[in-house]
């Protein structure tokens, strides 16, 4: 079980059940989205040192509706670490034979800053709690409805 803060959200995904618990709030309600990533990697022989890294570059695209509803294909580029041999991603991007260092998202890009492995003490992996549990779908309809009302 890995637990991830990205900005004021958590994400939480669980191996075993390979499934993603991301936390949000949007428009002051807070909801829980429940994602199964699905990613079909290309893994390419492409090395690039990032900080002290040594990563392999794996690509794959991610099907998004856009705001006026339309599905589309977006590119995703992610560099992971083959060393450090746990399945830590970023966002819903999972399933490597290594940890994500870098993810690159269209005009976003997410870079692993720290790992703490302080084995000392024992890992608290909490599952988030606070919001309504929705599928991704939902999320989208309501992410939707909010535009279509606003314009």
């Amino acid at each position: 079980l890995i637990s991830v803060f990205v900005g004021n959200n958590m994400s939480y995904y669980n191996l075993k059940e390979k499934t993603l618990l991301n936390e949000k709030n949007f428009l002051d309600e807070d909801f829980i989205i429940k994602i199964i990533p699905a990613m079909e990697w290309q893994l390419t022989q492409e090395e690039k040192k990032i900080g002290n890294h040594f990563c392999y570059k794996a690509t794959t695209t991610k099907k998004v509706v856009n705001r006026i509803g339309e599905t589309i294909e977006k590119k995703v580029i992610v560099w992971y670490d083959p060393i450090i041999q746990l399945n830590i991603g970023i966002q819903e991007f999972q399933g490597l034979p290594g940890a994500i260092i870098l993810l690159e998202d269209n005009n976003l890009m997410y870079e692993l800053i720290d790992i703490d492995l302080n084995l000392k003490q024992p890992l608290q992996i909490k599952k988030p709690t606070k919001g309504k549990m929705v599928n991704e779908n939902e999320y989208t309809n309501i992410l939707l409805k909010d535009y279509k009302q606003k314009f």
